[in-house]
């Protein structure tokens, strides 16, 4: 164990604070008339001259949309209220299933969570832990920017799980910004066979001019999982007499999952339009009094959009002795198991796009496209005379053709808007549509500003090609499936300050694709729909926080989809100040969701299922928690899963996978921007 190091660490903030604490006290006055005097003016004087010559610090940061250059504002990083959530999944979902160890597969609980960013089949149960094109935050800042985050597990009981995240962003000139983020996470699990390597490096730079922006981006993602198939027996979950390293699992052999990918995203645009000098207004320092001023401002009124992506994503499983007491089929060969699945992605994307006009009243922008999309798909190939041997690899190419449009009005002050359109014309998915709109009001309530968000979507999409067809040492189908043809609607209530939210989802599936119970890719033979409503809550009594969350969800038919009916959220938490420097957070996080058949995983395609064999939930999931803050440094001390040896039952991420035992977990983050 690494306790010394966790008290050394504990020092030195302490240390921190003290000295900063005691830098902030006057310096004992001179006695005499004039004494110290002399001293006093020179260091107002020098005081006012670094004044003069420092730089503001400005750092502003957005992502940008998969369909176009339009920006979104980003934050720069983790808020003090949620510093201590470090698991990505954990930060997009309440409710998880999982296996486990962080860097192991999962799915979220709450359906209306499960938006896909990965075109990829095989990584779909992966995508919080690595970085895509869209999740990268774009920066224009006035000095270098740097965050270095750090973070560990320490518990007698399990091996180590080490964090570590690096970003960093500067500006070579007020336009050009460069910058680079490495992430790796190395976590050995408690339990067999669960060790988990995860790896990330982008590399991203992005120059925005009058006329002409451009971003781009390069990715690496790489990750390692180990597999065990889950516990041989359940009722190991609550013997607390026998060791994690002890329970057996239906996989012993080593087995592993090796994930990786590569993006290349570049985006520009060049905008037609004209400058104007409008009002600038500044304070004269010295007079105490407002001049005008006017400075020259660019206003775009057309622009023609170039966007494209190159992506490479392949999952291989190599288990080194396969078991048949786990993989109920063999196609290949029994003596050892590598498959190997990949899928090569070129997009292109050209726009056309028509401003709105800020000199007009009534005015919206426009924007038309075309894109193109090739694929490659590539997978063992089966025998044809066998139906089950293997003979070489089996690749496919495809390609396909969109059109579409979009208008959106974003400069009003009664309401905003925009709809879009988008066609495939030819290829595979030829045929699929969507069509889609968004609607955001604000409106007056009780002398504050509510706004209100309203969205509606209607869609028909090919099966992933990966659905259709398959091959591998364990798994193989060949399925003709329908489009899945969706209808869906979410509205919305949250105030300017965000202290509350209440919203709805609904979605009317029809040709839905699921895994059934043999883990195999199935259409649902009936239309059903999803409801949900959720609610967010901040209150805060003096030093007393509780920030609240509560999801209701429900399936008109069960059979293609298990969910739990409920899923809740409660941070209840004391923060002050100490000696008015340093911010102190003490605190308890509760997660829970009432018992459902909940999916089971099959490591060989990657997947969750259905299972109607065991509920699982109605655990309270417990940590207990510290946070220090002091001036840009942060630090949490936590004990995950808490109540685990006191209420130690049925303490499940998934059908047959444990959740840790209780853990204690250290994280610290510096942020430096001068």
């Amino acid at each position: 164990m690494r306790i010394a190091g966790i008290q050394i660490l504990i020092v030195i903030l302490l240390g921190m604070c003290s000295l900063h604490v005691s830098a902030q006290q006057k310096e004992p006055q001179q006695m005499g008339d004039n004494a110290g005097q002399g001293s006093i003016i020179e260091k107002r004087e020098k005081q006012r001259k670094a004044k003069k010559d420092t730089i503001p610090v400005r750092i502003k940061t957005w992502t940008i949309s998969r369909s176009g250059l339009l920006d979104k504002p980003a934050r720069i990083d983790s808020t003090f209220d949620d510093f201590h959530v470090y698991n990505p999944i954990d930060k997009k979902s309440i409710s998880n299933a999982q296996l486990g160890n962080y860097g192991q597969a999962y799915e979220s609980n709450e359906f209306f969570n499960r938006r896909r960013k990965s075109s990829f089949y095989f990584y779909r149960n992966y995508e919080d832990y690595v970085l895509f094109p869209e999740d990268i935050r774009y920066f224009n800042t006035t000095v270098p920017f740097t965050f270095l985050d750090y973070g560990q597990s320490e518990n007698k009981n399990s091996k180590s799980e080490t964090r570590f995240n690096l970003l960093h962003s500067q500006n070579i000139n007020p336009n050009l910004n460069v910058g680079f983020q490495y992430r790796s996470v190395n976590s050995m699990g408690q339990y067999l066979e669960q060790s988990t390597k995860d790896h990330v490096l982008n590399v991203f730079g992005s120059y925005t001019g009058k006329p002409y922006q451009l971003y781009t981006t390069f990715i690496l993602n790489d990750a390692d999982a180990g597999e065990n198939g889950g516990m041989q027996d359940d009722s190991d979950v609550n013997n607390f007499v026998k060791d994690t390293q002890d329970v057996l699992f239906k996989i012993s052999t080593k087995a592993k999952t090796h994930l990786h990918s590569a993006h290349f995203f570049v985006g520009q645009e060049y905008r037609l339009g004209y400058y104007e000098d409008v009002p600038d207004t500044t304070v004269n320092r010295s007079k105490y009094k407002k001049i005008k001023k006017t400075k020259e401002v660019f206003v775009p009124r057309a622009s023609v959009v170039h966007l494209l992506n190159i992506s490479t994503e392949d999952r291989s499983f190599h288990d080194p002795n396969p078991d048949t007491t786990y993989y109920k089929h063999i196609y290949i060969t029994p003596n050892v198991t590598s498959d190997t699945a990949r899928l090569v992605r070129v997009d292109n994307m050209f726009q056309l796009k028509a401003y709105e006009a800020p000199d007009r009243k009534f005015t919206f922008g426009k924007v038309a496209f075309i894109e193109h999309e090739f694929v490659r798909m590539s997978y063992p190939e089966i025998n044809p005379l066998t139906g089950r041997d293997y003979q070489g690899f089996y690749g496919k190419d495809y390609s396909n053709v969109f059109v579409g449009g979009r208008l959106y009005r974003s400069m009003g002050t009664f309401w905003n808007w925009n709809a879009e359109g988008k066609l495939c014309l030819t290829g595979y998915k030829q045929g699929d549509y969507s069509l889609e709109g968004n609607i955001y009001k604000p409106i007056a309530f009780l002398g504050d500003t509510v706004n209100f968000k309203a969205h509606g979507s209607v869609e028909s999409y090919h099966p992933d090609y990966f659905q259709q067809q398959y091959f591998s040492n364990h798994r193989k189908w060949n399925n003709n499936f329908n489009s899945t043809k969706e209808v869906k609607m979410n509205y919305e209530v949250v105030p300017n300050d965000e202290s509350f939210k209440l919203g709805m989802n609904y979605d009317l599936l029809t040709d839905y694709i699921y895994n059934n119970q043999d883990a195999m890719p199935t259409q649902a033979g009936k239309p059903f729909s999803i409801i949900s409503f959720y609610a967010n809550k901040k209150v805060k009594l003096g030093g007393l926080n509780v920030d609240g969350r509560v999801v209701w969800q429900k399936s008109s038919n069960e059979s293609y989809i298990h969910l739990p009916l409920m899923s809740a959220m409660a941070n209840v938490y004391y923060a002050f100040i100490l000696q008015k420097v340093m911010h102190v957070q003490f605190g308890t996080e509760c997660r829970y969701y009432t018992k459902f058949l909940a999916d089971a995983y099959d490591v060989p395609s990657a997947s969750f299922y259905l299972q109607n064999d065991k509920r699982i939930g109605n655990y309270p999931n417990i940590d207990l928690y510290a946070k220090l803050k002091l001036k840009r440094t942060q630090a949490f001390f936590k004990l995950e899963n808490a109540g685990n040896r006191f209420i130690g039952k049925d303490d499940f991420g998934a059908y047959n996978y444990p959740m840790n035992r209780m853990t204690f977990r250290l994280g610290i983050s510096w942020t430096f921007y001068d």
